[in-house]
């Protein structure tokens, strides 16, 4: 008989528990030397909501396991307590327009990507990780209710080569703690564009590399993603200007 069968299930809780507090202490530790535990951390798409859960942070704002376009994303910050007081609804028809704006990131039409997409007033909400449009709504409609704009940073990563007029915008948003990360997937010159772009009080600018496929969330080292190679969670919301 398999030593499994003989704990009784209450006990194996307790043991996975254990066993995830000790194999990520150091996310324990980051947790408490966070200033403000309240900080709202707002995504264009899963980095907003990786950086909160490594801080042992609780979901802040609406944006997570999502993904809004780059090319409206900087209209969404600039107006978020606009967007999250109104209601969101499934988008199931699109515009030639909106295919457009979703092809741009993802290359595929909104059919091969199959996943559900909600609509705030103009703004496209991508729900990749979500199974339908009701868990999506359930889970935007309560996180949204705890967003507090005077608590909030703002993280923009996108790829320079597809999204030159989304990335411009959001460095010229005149908003406190942004992030930006140019995301570059080949080992071509960057965009001549992109040069001119370097970190300021308000923004934070990051290069990062994900060649051969690999994705900015993969790891690098230990706990440690890609896009932490020089970006610092802690140090950054702990720097949160009101």
């Amino acid at each position: 008989m398999k030593i499994k069968k003989l704990i009784p299930s209450p006990v194996k809780r307790i043991i996975k528990k254990y066993i995830y507090f000790f194999t990520n202490i150091d996310l324990y530790i980051h947790h408490v030397f966070v200033k403000d535990k309240m900080v709202c951390i707002v995504g264009n798409n899963c980095i907003g909501a990786d950086v909160a859960k490594k801080l042992r942070l609780r979901y802040n704002s609406p944006t997570v396991n999502l993904q809004i376009m780059p090319a409206q994303y900087s209209k969404f910050c600039e107006n978020i307590e606009y967007y999250l007081k109104q209601e969101i609804v499934e988008l199931k028809k699109m515009t030639y327009e909106q295919k457009e704006i979703i092809y741009e990131v993802y290359k595929k039409t909104p059919e091969q990507l199959g996943f559900p997409f909600g609509i705030i007033d103009d703004i496209i909400v991508c729900f990749q990780h979500y199974s339908n449009f009701y868990e999506a709504k359930s889970q935007w409609d309560r996180r949204k209710v705890r967003f507090d704009k005077k608590k909030a940073g703002y993280i923009l990563i996108a790829d320079p080569r597809d999204s030159e007029e989304g990335i411009k915008s959001f460095c010229n948003l005149q908003i406190k703690n942004r992030v930006l990360f140019l995301m570059f997937r080949d080992d071509k010159e960057a965009p001549e564009y992109t040069k001119e772009i370097k970190s300021d009080d308000l923004l934070k600018v990051y290069r990062i590399w994900c060649l051969n496929g690999t994705h900015f969330m993969d790891k690098i080292k230990s706990k440690r993603s890609i896009y932490e190679k020089e970006f610092n969670g802690l140090k950054w919301v702990n720097s949160f200007k009101q």
